[in-house]
């Protein structure tokens, strides 16, 4: 049988608190920050008359919308306002099992973002370049409303999800981090959601190579980034083959059918869904590289799992040092793989002196100058991609101190020089800039990485 953690009176008390009402509330401030933050960017300020910028404003907003609507800002800003919904609803609505409160809750949530929204509209009359516009208003209130609707569903639901999973005994980690792993890939993979239905954007799709039913019938690319896609396909679906392993309950066992079913179903229903997804490319190719990811992973985990569900083993250090730094070491190549395509390095003073000359250090500029959804999307995967590099580096660290905030601190500064590295391997490549933010960035998916890989790494 498994073991299990014992509830005490302490960790009973962390599993009700954490997370609560003020971790969501700190979450919506933090997007609400966010929020108002990438609304000024590059804060390129200028001076306007208190009272004639307020009568811009109030006939920008009162004006009817003319011409045709951006589809790609309705949705950024809508997805924008998304997480400060959920997280104003969490603060609010948390651990309330009467179904009412939902109502006033409601009213302030839906107040706090038209004012949140508005203000940031109204400061954008002090920033060069910016337009503000009453159609944002109403895209982020949408937005805010479906973040909303989204606790109604499933917060409450997802909370306690959470608390289980921090009080977990370790022989249940590994299968609560892969089913958080499968729902964060299928995010990604969906991510910025700016579908499509129409059958010209659909037919405009297979004529640009987006949607390929024949593999590697698409687009011409170099062959440098066919390999990459090809092997962050494989990666990315490795995992899923353990969600099919737990899934099915088929961990004991050397191979069968269902575990690789089910991880493979995951990969066909997601690479069918991108057809409709306008920013992504839907290619046969892919969905074959995740398929084999897939069975590597349920190879891989075929003994894995079984010793993780034995009851011998709970308790028992698993930390693999030499292993870990080989992975980690690894992964430092796979990053300089991604970030250093296409590889055409060259020497040239005068490019390098310009890139240099363009670098912000004002976090997230770069990323406020081209499309929001390609922005968004970007970020996720710079984030999942550093997250591996803390991973690895929390099973490198043994003994006393490899819990202490010292050794987390140095894998940070460490992932820092890393990304620093990569960045400034973009100065000899004419293609790439080299930015700082992904510099930041890489360090935050790092952080993410070794909390997770301590979190799994802890039998206490």
């Amino acid at each position: 049988m498994q073991q299990r953690r014992p509830v005490t009176a302490s960790n009973a008390t962390q599993v009700r608190a954490f997370p609560g009402a003020g971790t969501y509330a700190g979450m919506a401030l933090a997007f609400i920050a966010f929020a108002v933050y990438g609304s000024l960017i590059p804060f390129d300020l200028r001076p306007v008359p208190l009272d004639s910028a307020w009568a811009q404003f109030r006939s920008v907003i009162l004006m009817l919308p003319s011409g045709r609507v951006s589809r790609s800002d309705l949705l950024a800003n809508l997805l924008l306002f998304v997480p400060v919904g959920f997280t104003l609803s969490g603060a609010l609505l948390i651990d309330r099992k009467r179904w009412w409160a939902i109502v006033p809750a409601a009213f302030v949530v839906v107040a706090v973002s038209v004012v949140v929204s508005s203000a940031a509209e109204f400061l954008q009359l002090f920033t060069s370049g910016r337009v503000p516009s009453g159609r944002d208003i109403a895209a982020q209130t949408i937005g805010c409303v479906i973040g909303m609707l989204a606790w109604a569903v499933s917060g409450q639901s997802l909370t306690m999800w959470l608390r289980a999973t921090l009080a977990a005994a370790p022989g249940d980690r590994l299968s609560r981090v892969v089913a958080a792993y499968a729902a964060a890939w299928l995010f990604v993979n969906l991510a910025p959601f700016d579908i499509t239905v129409d059958l010209g954007d659909l037919a405009d799709g297979i004529r640009s190579g987006r949607i390929t039913l024949v593999p590697f019938g698409g687009a011409e690319q170099p062959l440098a980034r066919r390999m990459w896609d090809a092997l962050a396909e494989t990666l990315s679906a490795v995992p899923l083959g353990l969600t099919g392993l737990i899934a099915s309950n088929t961990g004991r066992s050397r191979f069968r059918p269902p575990a690789y079913i089910l991880g493979a179903a995951m990969v066909a229903l997601t690479e069918v869904a991108q057809i409709f997804i306008q920013s992504h490319a839907a290619d046969s190719a892919d969905a074959a590289f995740g398929f084999f990811g897939v069975a590597v992973g349920v190879w891989l985990g075929r003994g894995l799992v079984p010793r993780l569900r034995s009851e011998k083993t709970v308790g028992r250090p698993r930390a693999m040092p030499l292993r870990a730094l080989s992975l980690m070491l690894a992964w430092c190549v796979v990053l300089c793989v991604y970030h250093w395509l296409p590889y055409d390095f060259t020497i040239d003073s005068e490019a390098i002196k310009s890139k240099v000359a363009r670098i912000s250090l004002l976090p997230f500029a770069s990323y406020a100058t081209g499309s929001y959804l390609n922005a968004f999307n970007d970020l996720l995967t710079k984030l999942a991609l550093a997250a591996p590099l803390g991973l690895s580096a929390a099973f490198v660290a043994r003994g006393p101190f490899a819990s202490s905030r010292i050794v987390a601190i140095a894998t940070i500064l460490m992932a820092g020089g890393v990304f620093t590295v990569i960045e400034t391997g973009q100065l000899f490549l004419p293609t790439r800039s080299p930015d700082l933010t992904d510099v930041l960035v890489g360090m935050t998916g790092t952080a993410i990485g070794l909390t997770l890989g301590r979190w799994l790494k802890d039998t206490r």
